[in-house]
């Protein structure tokens, strides 16, 4: 998915390619950010949810205008201020929706489906040790009183 600024560029135009035969934007050249959304899954076992991200070409080389940097800078500042920083190694940020998920022991992925290797066996597994361990203290502590 493709967003722009209508100030930026007044209408967005696809071009045509030969070979094989399809439209594009040009994402490279025209200040165009590139919104790949989260998805949904199932690993080992457990329902899961993908990274989504929002991405941008800014090198100078480029030639885009100034404003697009400002733009892009504003939505990553809005979904800094309205999600919750995603405390898995993947990194970035988790909406209301996907926190859920997670506290009720999904898995959040990085953004592909990763292969059941031992490395990310451990690093997924590894989303819930900590959030365990809080638990457990948290239950002891209540115990305790």
């Amino acid at each position: 998915l493709c967003l722009w600024n209508r100030r930026l560029i007044p209408s967005l135009e696809r071009k045509w390619v030969p070979e094989p035969g399809y439209y594009r934007i040009d994402t490279l050249n025209e200040p165009i950010i590139e919104f790949t959304p989260s998805f949904t899954a199932t690993w080992c076992g457990k329902p899961s949810l993908g990274q989504g991200r929002l991405f941008g070409n800014f090198e100078p080389y480029l030639g885009k205008p100034v404003d697009f940097g400002g733009w892009y800078g504003s939505l990553v500042r809005w979904i800094r201020q309205h999600y919750r920083k995603n405390r898995a190694t993947t990194g970035g940020y988790i909406g209301p929706a996907a926190y859920e998920l997670y506290e009720q022991g999904g898995y959040l992925l990085p953004n592909f489906l990763p292969p059941k290797t031992k490395e990310w066996l451990a690093e997924i597994a590894g989303q819930h040790k900590q959030s365990m361990t809080v638990s457990r203290s948290r239950n002891s502590a209540k115990a305790r009183s």
